[in-house]
């Protein structure tokens, strides 16, 4: 169960291929800063609705989580995940979701 409906990258350049890049191993670095605006996934009768956020990003079998943002629509992650790529068709799935949902 998803929490984006659409993503977008904001102020950021198109990336350009490295004279490096035909060489594996090499190495993806990846920052998840932060999301808003995300769907309430946790029904509160007593406080407002919120969500547990979470990014699972996954690349070349690897699997890697964020930490769990607790109650929170707007959440701050500013996290840093290295994956090695093997292959150069390779390719990185990000997903946002509520933890507990």
């Amino acid at each position: 169960t998803g929490l984006l409906s659409a993503a977008r990258a904001e102020g950021f350049p198109p990336v350009e291929q490295a004279d490096c890049a035909d060489k594996f191993p090499n190495e993806l670095h990846v920052m998840i800063l932060r999301a808003s605006g995300l769907q309430a996934k946790d029904i509160n009768v007593l406080r407002a609705n919120s969500s547990d956020p979470i990014v699972k990003l996954h690349c070349g079998g690897i699997m890697q989580n964020t930490t769990v943002k607790k109650e929170t629509l707007d959440p701050v992650w500013n996290e840093t995940f290295v994956f090695e790529v093997d292959e150069p068709d390779g390719f990185l799935e990000v997903v946002v979701e509520d933890f507990d949902t």
